[in-house]
């Protein structure tokens, strides 16, 4: 993964290689906030994905 910060003092790039579970985790996150900027297409959840997306992240993790 490779992400992208900028700060006052100046632009850094990270790169990570997270596990399975910080995936998951980077994930839930990105879901709840689409969900909360009302980005997210509902219309593409299936009965799997609808589940794991009503978990919240701390309880993935």
């Amino acid at each position: 993964m490779k992400h992208d910060l900028d700060f006052e003092d100046g632009n850094y790039t990270v790169y990570m290689n997270p596990s399975k579970e910080d995936t998951i985790f980077i994930e839930q996150l990105a879901l709840r906030y689409l969900i909360d900027n009302s980005m997210f297409p509902f219309y593409r959840l299936t009965p799997k994905t609808y589940c794991n997306l009503m978990e919240s992240p701390d309880r993935i993790m």
